[in-house]
């Protein structure tokens, strides 16, 4: 770096604290919305009656990466006694409240982890295609093994619902 370099960096305007602060703030409110619209896709209930594992990438309301990096910054918030701070800031009690849970921070986790289910969307029809093919064979069984392996599928159902 030349010198003339160095004292024109030395003159420029630098961000107040407040600038910087006010950038987290943005930051956070942010990662915060992006957040909530994907758990609300997690909790979303499905009106399909096949299980399937792979969901498509175009139910996400925002991108995988955004999605990822808004759980991450998040966790890195939580972990941090100044940038917490401002998280109860922007917050409601009640909000704040459940922002600061264990529970909070684990779902945080699971849907990092949920995050790689959703996949291009070709990927995802076709294993609802062979999930139909599973079904229409089951047509063919007798009634009372059908309705046995129907309930095993609810069942599951309802301890994934449980899980959530």
């Amino acid at each position: 770096m030349s010198l003339f370099d160095a004292i024109r960096t030395w003159l420029s305007p630098r961000p107040s604290a407040t600038d910087a602060d006010q950038k987290l703030r943005l930051l956070l409110r942010a990662s915060i919305e992006i957040v909530s619209a994907y758990g609300a896709v997690l909790e979303r209930d499905t009106s399909s009656n096949i299980p399937t594992i792979k969901q498509s990438e175009t139910d996400l309301p925002f991108s995988k990466q955004q999605i990822s990096q808004a759980i991450a910054i998040l966790q890195q918030a939580l972990e941090d006694s100044r940038l917490r701070a401002m998280l109860i800031e922007l917050l409601s009690p009640m909000e704040a409240q459940q922002l600061l849970s264990q529970q909070f921070e684990k779902s945080l986790e699971s849907g990092l982890v949920l995050l790689d289910t959703f996949v291009p969307a070709a990927e995802a029809e076709a294993e609802r295609e062979q999930w139909n093919e599973t079904l229409k064979a089951l047509d063919k069984i007798d009634p009372n093994i059908r309705e046995h392996i129907e309930g095993v599928f609810t069942a599951a159902r309802h301890t994934d619902e449980k899980n959530k």
